[in-house]
């Protein structure tokens, strides 16, 4: 029963998501957000990103700290594709760095077996 609320609640989440990237006009008019209140929001995102970070670390789930990484290096290379040509290099920079370590840590995981 948790996993398929879960479920849903990671299709509205992708919903969101791709209605955000695809019409951001349409998305930033009918979801409560507003521009000047974004770096808040994403100062708040970023947070949640170290403590979702932390929680796998300390958790010792390697699998778990593996794709945790691999998501960050998805959304560094996201705003990369989406600051092209202006401030793309330290997105660029890291995403690498964490599909690295997602990399490095999945092929610990792998030799721990």
């Amino acid at each position: 029963m948790i996993a398929l609320a879960c479920g849903f609640v990671a299709l509205a989440l992708v919903g969101i998501a791709i209605t955000f990237l695809a019409a951001p006009d349409w998305a930033m008019e009918n979801f409560p957000h507003s521009l000047e209140n974004l770096p808040y929001v994403m100062g708040g995102r970023y947070l949640f990103f170290a403590f979702i970070l932390m929680v796998c670390v300390l958790r010792g789930d390697r699998v778990m700290l593996a794709a945790t990484l691999f998501g960050f290096a998805c959304v560094a290379f996201i705003d990369a594709w989406i600051y092209f040509g202006e401030q793309a290099e330290q997105h660029l920079t890291a995403g690498v760095l964490c599909l690295i370590g997602s990399f490095v840590v999945f092929r610990a995981n792998k030799g721990a077996d």
